[in-house]
């Protein structure tokens, strides 16, 4: 029986977590949604490579690349994230990005939000890889915060303000 423990333990340890981070704020006085999404970059770059059969695709080397990594980062997210704001669907546009430590950090953003009534929202990221890929949503807007926790079997999530 202990030796069945130890392989289990052994076994689950090496197994990989499936899961992104999103921060979602709104910044009332630029009158904007600010988002932070933390992914995994190696299994963005697993979905991007067979988004686009080409399996050299290399998120750390974009200098060996003739691709618009902006674009293919905007695009990934834009088609993973489905945001309504005030009830009308809604694109962001990316501000930059970066490699921290095992993640990629895109900074996104929704500009001309005057006043912020609600936010639908749901997250499919990875969903196309793992079946048990987990996306966990923050919002902080209007003085509300909130989280929301996204798999393969959630339905769309409404903050209303």
């Amino acid at each position: 029986m202990q030796i069945f423990l130890f392989l289990f333990v052994i076994f689950n340890s090496f197994h990989d977590l499936h899961l992104s981070m999103c921060s979602i704020v709104y910044n009332e006085d630029a009158q904007r949604i600010e988002v932070q999404q933390r992914i995994f970059y190696d299994d963005l770059e697993k979905s991007l490579q067979i988004q686009m059969q080409n399996e050299h695709f290399n998120i750390l080397k974009p200098e060996e690349s003739t691709l618009d990594y902006d674009s293919l980062f905007q695009e990934y997210a834009n088609r993973h994230i489905d945001l309504y704001v005030n009830d009308k669907a809604s694109e962001l546009e990316l501000l930059e990005y970066e490699i921290s430590n095992d993640a990629i950090v895109l900074y996104l953003f929704k500009a001309n939000v005057k006043k912020l009534k609600s936010i639908d929202i749901f997250s499919h990221i990875l969903f196309e890889l793992f079946d048990d890929q987990d996306n966990v949503i923050s919002i902080q807007a209007n003085g509300k915060k909130q989280s929301q926790k996204f798999d393969v079997h959630s339905k769309p999530f409404q903050m209303i303000f």
